[in-house]
């Protein structure tokens, strides 16, 4: 799941990212694939993922942490995947 997360957030333009405060919002999409991320109040909720299986995340799921690393908004997650120890492998 990380590993495809984490592909993914890395090639994605920034204007994909959108936010400010505590809310924001990640949306991608390629063809038939979509993944869209949203966060609030402290939570990562995947809000669509297309086709199922493709991300290793379901739409309804939550993301909490990075190996070790909690994350409460995108920028978070961003952060954590790209400082990952699988992202320098």
């Amino acid at each position: 799941m990380r590993t495809r997360l984490m592909t993914l957030l890395m090639l994605l333009p920034l204007p994909a990212v959108a936010g400010g405060g505590s809310a924001s919002t990640l949306q991608w999409q390629q063809g038939e694939a979509r993944l869209a991320l949203h966060s609030t109040e402290g939570q990562i909720q995947v809000e669509a993922a297309r086709p199922e299986g493709r991300f290793g995340v379901r739409r309804g799921d939550r993301i909490l942490r990075v190996d070790d690393t909690p994350v409460y908004q995108i920028d978070h997650l961003s952060r954590a995947l790209i400082d990952s120890p699988a992202a320098r492998a």
